[in-house]
């Protein structure tokens, strides 16, 4: 399937961000995933995994 009209959109006024606001924005669309044992007050941070933006 292709993309909707809306998505399509939104791809091209992403696209018109600053390359840092980009940046900042896919950041915030990844949420810390930790592996077994770690602890989130260790000194480096988590791997981060994408957010899935089709699951509701």
């Amino acid at each position: 399937m292709g993309k909707s009209k809306l998505k399509k959109a939104a791809d091209k006024e992403f696209s018109k961000l600053s390359k840092k606001e980009q940046r900042r924005i896919n950041g915030l669309k990844r949420i810390p995933v930790a592996g077994p044992g770690y602890r989130f007050d260790a000194k480096t941070p988590p791997r981060k995994k994408k957010w899935d933006e089709t699951e509701e």
